[in-house]
């Protein structure tokens, strides 16, 4: 396996400071979503949709994951089959 360029190496390490940031200042539903970007960036979906699916099950009531179903860089979780659930969810928070 190849190893990944020191760019993107540092650019995640990047991402991830930023996502710690976020979490600093209160902005929990924007971390978690920069998060789940970040482990589809990183190769890992299912980690991604069970972040989300757990997240969702304990945020509060509100807008917490309405960008979910339109978010570019979450399309590839679309096919991944946990992540239905995780739009189910979605949906009946939203009734």
């Amino acid at each position: 396996m190849e190893a990944r360029p020191v760019r993107v190496m540092k650019a995640m390490a990047q991402a991830l400071q930023s996502i710690e940031d976020l979490r600093a200042h209160g902005r929990v539903a924007d971390a978690v979503l920069a998060s789940a970007a970040w482990h589809v960036a990183s190769g890992r979906p299912a980690e991604a949709t069970t972040m989300l699916m757990e997240f969702l099950k304990t945020a509060p009531p509100g807008s917490a994951g309405w960008p979910l179903p339109v978010d570019p860089f979450l399309a590839s979780l679309r096919q991944q089959p946990a992540f239905n659930d995780v739009l189910a969810l979605l949906a009946d928070r939203a009734r």
